[in-house]
């Protein structure tokens, strides 16, 4: 074998070797490192995107020609339900929670699918039906078994915001520089004060110990992560790419 070739040979098996080792830490990450989902353009084209914060690795899950958006977890942190255009329409698919085993949610593919949400034990997903009469709900599985139609009086319950204030965040602007305040019943908690605001309503992982935001600007964005208390500010991304509906993994 000559040099050139063993030389191409070793960058190969480098190269695989990096890449299994980051599927390996990707799909062995506990939620306790910390791990979001979030939409992000590309390439004129939105994807699905998980980073995990603890491993520093940021994974395209979705890796398609079509528009893929709106990802929405289970509460055990297993799925992933999504809208996607792939098949032609607006229909939902689901996916594990490292984008492995993609499925179309029902096999009905003649009506526009939305507004997805979980039942409390992970074991069905509820969601909207378009065009038809009040656009109808329907409870399924997330093997598309058991489809039934659903009361809307209980579906809209299910989206009941669940307000915490202690909880709420605002953007205040105080001694010359813009900041994000936590604004209780009781008091106002300064969390930072270095102009960096947020474009969605930060996000709190599930443990209540971190916040996780996109920041305010025109074209870029990019994820931030702090302490509940503001320390350990860190700016996550880097890449100038625009990012939206960003969640913490339950």
């Amino acid at each position: 074998m000559s040099e050139w070739v063993f030389r191409v040979a070793a960058l190969i098996t480098c190269l695989s070797i990096g890449l299994v080792s980051a599927s390996i830490a990707l799909s062995e990450a506990l939620p306790d490192s910390g791990q979001l989902v979030y939409d992000a353009l590309v390439n004129q084209n939105y994807d699905i995107f998980l980073l995990d914060i603890g491993h520093k690795i940021r994974h395209n899950l979705t890796r398609n020609d079509s528009l893929d958006t709106q990802a929405v977890w289970s509460p055990d942190g297993r799925y992933i339900v999504f809208q996607s255009r792939r098949d032609g329409g607006r229909w939902l698919y689901v996916m594990d929670a490292n984008g492995g085993n993609i499925h179309a949610l029902t096999n009905d593919l003649t009506i526009d699918q939305y507004n997805p949400t979980w039942s409390a034990d992970s074991a069905y997903i509820y969601y909207r039906a378009h065009p038809g009469v009040d656009a109808p709900i329907f409870r399924v599985r997330t093997d598309g078994s058991d489809r039934q139609p659903f009361d809307q009086l209980a579906f809209e319950q299910l989206f009941e915001p669940r307000f915490d204030p202690n909880h709420f965040m605002i953007m205040s602007y105080k001694n010359g520089h813009w900041g994000i305040v936590i604004n209780g019943p009781t008091q106002r908690h300064q969390l930072t004060s270095n102009n960096i605001l947020f474009r969605e309503l930060p996000q709190w992982s599930a443990n209540d110990r971190q916040i996780a935001f996109i920041s305010l600007e025109s074209i870029h964005s990019e994820i931030y992560v702090m302490d509940a208390d503001g320390g350990n500010f860190q700016q996550i991304t880097a890449d100038g790419i625009h990012k939206s509906n960003l969640s913490w993994r339950p």
